[in-house]
């Protein structure tokens, strides 16, 4: 007769986490009728024709190994929501993200003053945009932290502003 075999009641050893992944993220804004606007997206999707979308993001993207943080950002700018403009080249805030089945996002975050929005972008039939006050931003952003980097930023922003103003002033033309 065979002896039973007993089942090992040893726990499998967890799994090693996976390396972080870093990510660039861009977050443009404009001034409107001297409202500070911030231009969100909404992620990949096939279908653009919904009017309303219930996530909001801004655009990232890994950091290749070959492009630095600031000239990544600058491109997913570009590919995922069509604008152009002038990237501030300090990283103006980080945060972390943990997907839910992924290894945790290092997200390196820039700022960028729009200058051109264009009509037709690498995403266009994928992404929608959206131009959204300040006040507004926790309303759409998921992401506490992200909100955090925008808002503490805005007493940079509106100097940048003056002094935009101030030396078209001074050095008009």
């Amino acid at each position: 007769m065979p002896k039973d075999k007993k089942k090992s009641t040893k726990k499998k050893p967890a799994p090693a986490p996976l390396p972080p992944v870093r990510k660039s993220a861009v977050v443009p804004y404009r001034f409107k009728n001297d409202v500070l606007q911030f231009l969100l997206i909404t992620p990949k999707t096939k279908d653009t024709k919904s009017t309303k979308a219930s996530l909001w993001i801004i655009p990232k993207g890994t950091i290749k190994a070959d492009i630095r943080p600031a000239e990544s950002a600058r491109i997913e700018a570009l590919e995922e929501a069509g604008v152009l403009g002038e990237l501030h080249p300090r990283i103006k805030g980080f945060y972390c993200f943990e997907p839910k089945n992924g290894a945790i996002q290092e997200i390196f975050t820039y700022f960028m003053k729009v200058s051109y929005t264009m009509k037709n972008w690498e995403e266009k039939n994928q992404r929608k945009r959206m131009w959204v006050a300040l006040e507004n931003i926790r309303d759409y952003i998921d992401e506490p932290e992200l909100a955090e980097i925008i808002e503490g930023n805005e007493n940079r922003l509106r100097r940048n502003l003056l002094w935009e103003r101030a030396r078209k002033m001074i050095f008009p033309g």
